[in-house]
């Protein structure tokens, strides 16, 4: 699928380069990793489809979740690798393990980004402060 998209905007993908040749070769690496491991990838909402009824609400809460973490990371001008890693580690969740409510989706969501950011983050948002989150 990698090589469809590809062939499909590679003039597109020519003229967007990293000002940095560090940061350029680390995602070339990173790309041909990726498509290393395509063939390895599950897909997840299938696994939910054919074993549960709960398929669609995965595939929704997943679209609902990657937004909040694109909001969440965006307000409060988190690096782009947490945001990354925070749907990287949602996408790992969901294809280990059974989920079968919207709340405990939620709660998996905003786990995922508080470990992200833990993990990507200096101060002073590598602690959790706030005391409510609204998804949705």
């Amino acid at each position: 699928a990698s090589s469809v998209f590809d062939d499909e905007y590679s003039d597109e993908l020519e003229s967007w380069r990293f000002e940095d040749e560090e940061d350029e070769e680390s995602y070339c690496c990173l790309r041909r990793r990726e498509r290393n491991q395509a063939a390895k990838v599950v897909d997840y909402a299938e696994d939910y489809d054919f074993a549960t009824e709960y398929g669609g609400l995965i595939v929704e809460q997943r679209l609902l979740m990657v937004n909040w973490i694109i909001e969440i990371s965006r307000k409060k001008e988190l690096h782009n690798e947490t945001m990354f890693l925070g749907v990287c580690l949602l996408d790992r969740f969901l294809s280990k393990g059974f989920f079968t409510s919207r709340r405990n989706l939620q709660l998996l969501g905003i786990a995922c980004l508080t470990l992200a950011i833990r993990l990507e983050e200096n101060q002073p948002y590598n602690s959790v402060r706030q005391k409510a989150f609204y998804v949705g």
